[in-house]
């Protein structure tokens, strides 16, 4: 009963969060629920049957929750405030040094660098200003390399949207753009989602426009249709 409870809660704030970081609109969950419904179960048999309902792991997730709440709570996304920028760097650093404890090698270790690079990535298009020398196209080839090491028959092939997503917002290879399109034909053929389809219109539009500051938030505003790809 405390597993299901758990499960429905954890999808709850997925769902709220990453929809909030693909449109202008703030999470629903306030940073306190979010970090209390993570830390429902300590233990490492919390974390591990999570990845049955959610294939980011749950300390990578709360990252991404934090980075979305102190850029929507900014007054100055441009010139933000140093207080600001230290909270960026503190979650840049536990981005960059996070480990798996236990996958070292093959598709889940992929998954979860797909995901790692990812959440670096998107704090990085939302405050340049935390890593000016970092180049985002090679952060963007990253995540496209560990993405094509995950057979394309694995259900595990099916937990990277949101990240490629944020790959596809940087990218410049045409080779990766190609393969993020077939990606995103194959989800909508098995799920049926319209999101897929308005989020390759958006990426496609930030392309054409040779991708002048783009992020995912600022980008998914742009559309009429809600994008939430988990």
């Amino acid at each position: 009963m405390f597993q299901q409870y758990s499960a429905q809660s954890l999808t709850d704030a997925r769902l709220d969060v990453l929809g909030a970081t693909t449109s202008s609109r703030p999470p629903e969950y306030t940073s306190r629920e979010i970090h209390a419904i993570l830390n429902l179960s300590p233990s490492e048999y919390h974390r591990k049957w999570s990845f049955d309902v959610f294939h980011c792991p749950i300390d990578l997730f709360g990252i991404i929750a934090d980075v979305t709440m102190v850029y929507k709570s900014s007054e100055d996304v441009i010139n933000p405030a140093h207080e600001t920028m230290e909270k960026v760097g503190n979650l840049l650093e536990q981005s960059r040094n996070w480990q798996h404890p236990e996958i070292h090698s093959g598709p889940q270790y992929h998954l979860t660098e797909v995901w790692r690079i990812a959440i670096i990535l998107y704090t990085l298009t939302l405050f340049p200003a935390a890593s000016p020398s970092q180049r985002l196209e090679s952060l963007s080839v990253d995540i496209f390399n560990h993405a094509k090491a995950i057979p394309s028959e694995s259900q595990l092939s099916l937990a990277m949207s949101w990240p490629l997503f944020q790959a596809g917002i940087c990218s410049m290879a045409p080779e990766n753009r190609d393969w993020l399109k077939r990606y995103i034909a194959t989800m909508t053929s098995i799920q049926g989602c319209r999101p897929f389809k308005y989020a390759l219109g958006r990426l496609e539009e930030a392309w054409s426009s040779g991708l002048h500051g783009y992020n995912s938030i600022s980008l998914g505003s742009r559309s009429h249709h809600k994008i939430i790809i988990a």
